[in-house]
């Protein structure tokens, strides 16, 4: 890993990015290592179920980094937690700051009836086949605030990037 100067710490901390959160917010910056030791790292290749490559809680920096050969149109992700089911779910917005959240107007307020009912027809076949959006919100919710009460930690990423005359801060 590339060490950082003092001169470059303190560019980054002149000109860094204030943030601002929702009351209710459920997520805030953290270190990358923590998530990644949470998650699983899986594959997913055309015409073949999913298949876990390193389970939850053995992944490391190190291993989401090395090359990993595979066919095209291979897809690789890092899965954090499964949906929580719709009785859960109600559980944990009961307990949750969310419930105090009042949303100003929606994305449906800006639209036509027809997107409307569409929405309306998505929603309604994610109840028949038993998901409830919201679900894996809600499950990751719940795990980022074990993270957070095993180890309680705020952090983001900067650096400096110096080219063809330009300074470029990428936080």
């Amino acid at each position: 890993m590339e060490q950082i100067s003092e001169a470059d710490i303190a560019l980054l901390r002149r000109f860094e990015p204030v943030a601002h959160f929702t009351y209710g917010e459920q997520f805030f910056p953290m270190d990358a290592e923590r998530y990644i030791k949470r998650c699983a790292l899986c594959v997913k290749r055309p015409n073949e179920p999913v298949r876990v490559l390193v389970p939850r809680g053995k992944l490391t920096v190190a291993k989401l980094t090395q090359p990993w050969p595979d066919v095209p149109g291979a897809i690789y992700y890092l899965h954090f937690v499964d949906p929580l089911p719709p009785r859960e779910i109600q559980q944990f917005y009961q307990k949750s700051t969310l419930r105090d959240f009042r949303p100003g107007r929606g994305r449906l307020a800006r639209v036509g009836i027809l997107s409307r009912l569409g929405d309306l027809v998505f929603s309604v076949s994610l109840l028949v086949r038993g998901r409830v959006p919201g679900g894996a919100a809600a499950a990751a919710a719940l795990e980022y605030q074990q993270l957070q009460r095993d180890d309680e930690r705020f952090c983001y990423y900067g650096r400096v990037v110096r080219e063809h005359g330009y300074v470029v801060l990428q936080y």
